[in-house]
């Protein structure tokens, strides 16, 4: 801990890790800057051979050797249109919304919105709860301490532990006992096994999705960390209740699957931008639902995790109605990727 006098400002141990975590965001910018650029956007602009290279700069660094053109089965040669280059020339907001327009008309509107809701409530119950995962946690392994084998709910733990405040003034004065600066080795435990536990349900679920198919994968989630919701509410051993508070976040795992169904729904002048649609209304929910919390979480705690898993029961409902996704995915052969490839025209 550094103490700055002069700006009246100290430099607490937390605040160097999420300098360490601000560090990938750094090493990523640097990637991005040594990639290539997408051959298909350089295609797109009527630079054929650019696109080449960058495949054949690809395949080097996949291979270790010279790239084959073999291997290319072809190229499609989507110079931009006069009018798609017209649209370049528009303004900023003028293009956002030529690039936006087509996801809201009849044609994709119901998809659009049904995907935006899914995302919406997804980045909510996984960001907007994992702010408050380690305050939550702390409480639950101090209660632990202090009151060893005691069988008390959830949320009375955080409300026997939340800050002493009252008000002069018209201003907030915390007491001395309020700001606990101390966190149980417990919460470290615990934060490290719900990591290791949400990286490994990615791998299972790459593991599984072509097996089992989207729709099983993703409601069967979305049930688990419902039931893991409820459940974390209404069980009166803390740590148990511990361990079933970061369950729900699970439901941050279908992501991936969501992204997996946007592609396979919308054509591909339009994927990208219902991806970042879905994504904007992600954030939305992460930032809506983590400040929601942080002002019931102390005196509400109970109606913080009904909305919670009201939400994760509407998300279930919701995953029945996206477009085609109780299809299983159709198995290819080599041989017949190679066939299909071989029938597009080269240019």
């Amino acid at each position: 801990m550094f103490d700055f006098p002069a700006i009246q400002f100290t430099y607490k141990p937390w605040r160097l890790f999420v300098v360490g975590c601000s560090m990938l965001s750094l090493v990523a910018f640097v990637i991005l800057c040594i990639l290539p650029e997408s051959p298909k956007f350089v295609l797109n602009n009527g630079n054929v051979e650019g696109a080449i290279e960058i495949i054949k700069t690809v395949h080097r660094w996949n291979c270790g050797k010279s790239a084959d053109l073999d291997h290319i089965y072809g190229l499609y040669d989507e110079t931009a249109s006069e009018h798609e280059q017209d649209v370049r020339k528009m303004t900023l907001f003028a293009s956002i919304w030529f690039q936006i327009k087509p996801l809201f008309l009849p044609q994709h509107l119901r998809t659009t919105v049904l995907i935006c809701i899914l995302k919406f409530i997804e980045f909510a119950g996984t960001n907007g709860l994992y702010v408050w995962i380690p305050e939550v946690l702390n409480r639950l392994a101090k209660n632990d301490v202090d009151y060893p084998g005691e069988r008390i709910r959830m949320c009375d733990v955080v409300y026997r532990y939340r800050p002493n405040i009252t008000y002069l003034d018209d201003n907030i004065v915390f007491s001395s006992e309020s700001c606990n600066a101390k966190f149980e080795i417990a919460t470290y435990e615990q934060t490290v096994l719900l990591e290791i536990f949400y990286t490994s349900s990615f791998v299972i679920q790459a593991l599984l999705i072509n097996r089992v198919g989207k729709f099983p994968l993703l409601f069967g989630i979305t049930v688990i960390a419902t039931i893991a919701s409820i459940s974390a509410m209404y069980v009166e051993v803390p740590m148990l209740s511990a361990y079933l508070y970061m369950l729900q976040i699970l439901i941050g795992t279908t992501d991936s699957i969501l992204n997996a169904v946007i592609v396979d729904l919308y054509p591909t002048n339009v994927r990208a931008t219902a991806m970042a649609i879905g994504s904007v209304a992600g954030r939305l929910g992460s930032v809506f639902f983590a400040y929601v919390i942080g002002l019931l979480l102390d005196y509400h705690c109970s109606e913080a995790l009904v909305m919670t898993f009201s939400l994760y029961i509407l998300c279930a409902f919701l995953v029945i109605f996206i477009p085609n996704i109780h299809k299983r995915p159709e198995k290819k052969t080599v041989s017949s990727v190679g066939d299909e490839a071989s029938n597009k025209p080269v240019e």
